[in-house]
């Protein structure tokens, strides 16, 4: 996959958790923190110079913290595994795992690596995730596009518009429409919302 730097996934992962991170919407060294960043994924700088860079603005190391988690991450499979018995399907219900942070870095830094390519981002998770998992898990969780942000009323006002459009089932086209919100979220939004409409 050829991506410029700031493009990549990494990097854009890295500035959503300083966005996060950051107190009072106190953007002021936003671009100065995607240089030490982007210095930091090139291995330009180490992680303590970018740490020290950033105690000079006196910005939260949260982000970098997070970062330096997922570079870490080993490029082997993981020791930790669950059983494959533990997944099988009994008659009532398939059973759910919670996905662990380390899984959750393993993903972010396999993504950026394989891009979109999730049989190999699944086996470099490892832990018998399947690509359908992992995809799943970045189009509706991980994915530093997609707003954390409440909905805002031209949102709502939009969802509403394209759900006249394309129906309550096309949610994936929908979320495509939205272009920051994905699939579940436009479907937990407009349901949450009609069903306050309808008391």
């Amino acid at each position: 996959m050829e991506t410029s730097l700031s493009d990549r996934p990494l990097l854009r992962v890295a500035m959503s958790y300083y966005m996060e991170s950051c107190i009072g919407g106190d953007f002021g060294c936003k671009e100065r923190v995607k240089s030490l960043f982007k210095q930091l994924i090139e291995k330009v700088i180490n992680f303590e110079t970018c740490k020290n860079e950033l105690k000079k603005m006196n910005v939260s190391i949260l982000a970098l913290e997070r970062l330096g988690l997922i570079l870490n991450t080993p490029l082997s499979p993981p020791k930790k595994t669950v059983e494959i018995d533990s997944l099988k399907m009994d008659s009532e219900r398939k059973k759910h795992r919670h996905w662990e942070n380390y899984e959750d870095y393993r993903l972010i830094r396999a993504f950026d690596m394989f891009g979109e390519n999730w049989s190999e981002i699944a086996k470099f998770v490892g832990n018998n995730r399947t690509k359908y998992e992992c995809s799943q898990r970045w189009k509706r969780v991980l994915d530093p596009d997609i707003s954390k942000d409440p909905w805002t009323d031209e949102e709502e006002m939009r969802l509403r518009e394209l759900v006249k459009e394309y129906g309550p089932k096309k949610w994936k086209i929908i979320a495509s429409k939205m272009g920051n919100r994905c699939d579940v979220q436009c479907r937990y939004r407009f349901l949450h919302s009609h069903n306050a409409q309808n008391i």
